[in-house]
């Protein structure tokens, strides 16, 4: 029997390491990039921006896993909404409008089918300084006015996060990695990320009366979903953040 060729093992961390270190010398070539005297005095060969920044999140990807969120957008999401919890839905409790259950989303949504979770962002930019709450109405149109500043995720992201946390128990430990990770990026304890409600401010909801709806996550006593009203009258507080991703 042949024996077989020798591989030195691979260095995960100091992969890692060089990796931030090319991504630090990529973004000073963006810069660069950005100097018209300079970019316009390029060889077309080296002009790589878009090629180099596929790889970097390739291999970002592939160096941390656990980032990543995979969103399935072939799924039936009026059928996600219905279906009770034992299938796999949310079994939503206000009874959708039958004709038209989805009042409104961030249509951005559509081309993403994953997540780094290490760039996603709980934003609380819509809440005035000063105030308490705001009524959801002003709420969404203080998000969808920054809509050059992040996209707002939709229910197809707690759609995926709601498959981990329903599966197995590798799928459920890999929620709770999402989260912690969550936690991290934002500045927060988990033990202060389980007193949010997460909002997917992407989608709203209507039932069959017309009320409009957010959908959020939630750990009061173990993880769940909620709903509150778009439009209230007693407003939507600073525990509500809404779930973005940068852009």
């Amino acid at each position: 029997m042949e024996n077989s060729s020798t591989k030195s093992e691979i260095n995960c961390v100091d992969m890692a390491d060089n990796l931030g270190k090319v991504k630090a010398l990529f973004t000073e070539y963006e810069v660069a990039l950005s100097n018209p005297d300079i970019r316009d005095n390029l060889p077309s060969s080296i002009k790589l921006s878009e090629e180099v920044e596929s790889i970097l999140l390739k291999l970002e990807a592939i160096l941390n896993p656990e980032y990543i969120l995979e969103i399935d957008r072939s799924i039936n999401l009026v059928d996600f909404i219905r279906k009770p919890q034992t299938e796999g839905g949310l079994g939503l409790l206000s009874r959708p409008d039958p004709e038209n259950p989805i009042a409104g989303s961030d249509e951005r949504n559509e081309g993403i089918t994953e997540i780094d979770f290490s760039k996603v962002k709980l934003d609380m930019s819509w809440l005035p300084e000063g105030e308490s709450s705001v009524d959801g109405g002003m709420r969404l149109a203080s998000l969808m006015a920054k809509s050059n500043e992040f996209i707002r995720l939709d229910l197809f992201v707690l759609a995926a996060l709601w498959k981990l946390l329903k599966g197995n128990e590798e799928q459920k430990e890999d929620f709770e990695n999402k989260m912690s990770i969550l936690a991290k990026v934002n500045g927060l304890k988990i033990e202060e990320l389980y007193k949010c409600f997460i909002s997917f401010d992407g989608t709203i909801v209507r039932n069959s009366g017309g009320t409009r709806y957010l959908i959020y996550l939630h750990c009061e006593g173990g993880w769940g979903w909620g709903a509150g009203r778009e439009s209230l009258q007693t407003g939507i507080d600073k525990s509500h953040p809404s779930l973005v991703l940068p852009i």
